[in-house]
């Protein structure tokens, strides 16, 4: 029962509890939803993201990459390295020095296998994720005859044919970045270029909003593309580097420097870019929406892989040295 107040002599209006708050929010929600699908599909499947991470790395990587990591030495090899060690006419005080050694060895090695668990574990979750996109966008773009011809993305722009799995790849490349932004920082393992990482992690997210809702989805597919294949390279390299297989670790990071200069360093920037700075205004007669900002964001990504490079460039100095590669962000940290 209200109070009526001493101007009006009428009840003031009550404020809504907290369960009709809830409800008026959960209304504007289903609204949105129903609304904006790829808002949803997108938000929902960046929450998913994580927690089917979680799953694999628990019922797949995890076990995987203790098999991979597992030391495999015969018994008559471990007899032969404890012999080595210390022979058996050793002294008591030696044979005890020599058993503390290889106890402290031991542990080591085994600290060594768990830190390099948890880095398989995110080599396997990021060649699972890159791995599939790269699937879906070939499976898009293997037919198209625009494929090869730059100044074709643009003809028919606007209204260009909407091929049945781009729209999922738009929505999954998004979702994945957005989460990547979270666990990035609260998940991965620390490195020396996380902000510049984060900062790239960001800028794809505009870009490929962007590229959605203005359309441009032939040429957003092929950078895409451009990305994943890189990637993938670069996983299977690193999961090779971490199993101590180090000629194919090699041969792998071999092919990984060389996709990157061919991709990333002249590809992207003399090729995309030019396509979307130049050819977008040819061929249209006139500058498309967000011309200006998806092209400073695309100068930025090329920014960052002369960065990348320079890094990459020093890991091959190092593997040349030493005949064996290693990621030099952490080693910074």
């Amino acid at each position: 029962m209200c109070t009526p107040s001493a101007g009006t002599g009428t009840c003031p209006e009550s404020e809504p509890s907290l369960a009709e708050q809830a409800l008026a929010l959960a209304r504007q929600a289903v609204d949105l939803v129903l609304r904006y699908p790829e808002v949803a599909f997108v938000l929902v499947l960046s929450l998913l993201l994580p927690v089917l991470r979680w799953v694999l790395e628990k019922a797949v990587y995890r076990p995987l990459a203790k098999w991979v990591l597992q030391p495999r030495l015969s018994k008559a090899q471990q007899r032969a390295l404890a012999d080595a060690a210390c022979p058996t006419d050793a002294s008591p005080q030696r044979r005890m020095e020599a058993e503390m050694d290889a106890e402290i060895s031991a542990q080591r090695d085994a600290q060594r296998r768990a830190e390099r668990v948890v880095k398989m574990c995110e080599s396997f979750w990021k060649l699972t994720a890159y791995g599939s996109m790269l699937g879906l966008e070939l499976a898009i773009t293997h037919a198209e005859p625009w494929f090869w011809r730059p100044r074709d993305y643009w003809v028919g722009w606007p209204d260009q044919p909407e091929l049945p799995l781009m729209r999922l790849l738009f929505g999954v490349q998004l979702a994945y970045y957005i989460s990547t932004t979270f666990t990035l920082a609260l998940w991965e393992v620390p490195r020396s270029d996380y902000w510049v990482m984060q900062t790239h992690h960001c800028c794809t997210v505009v870009l490929i909003y962007y590229n959605y809702i203005s359309g441009y989805q032939r040429w957003g597919c092929l950078i895409m593309m451009l990305h994943d294949l890189n990637d993938v390279i670069m996983e299977v390299a690193k999961c090779l580097n971490y199993a101590d297989q180090h000629t194919l670790a090699n041969a792998a990071f071999a092919l990984f420097v060389l996709a990157w200069a061919a991709l990333r360093l002249t590809i992207f920037p003399f090729v995309l870019i030019r396509s979307t700075m130049l050819d977008s205004v040819k061929v249209l007669g006139y500058v498309p929406p967000h011309h200006g900002l998806l092209n400073c964001l695309l100068c930025v990504l090329c920014c960052f892989h002369v960065y990348w490079f320079g890094l990459i460039l020093r890991v091959a100095y190092m593997t040349i040295r030493k005949g064996k590669g290693e990621d030099i962000r952490e080693k910074e940290d």
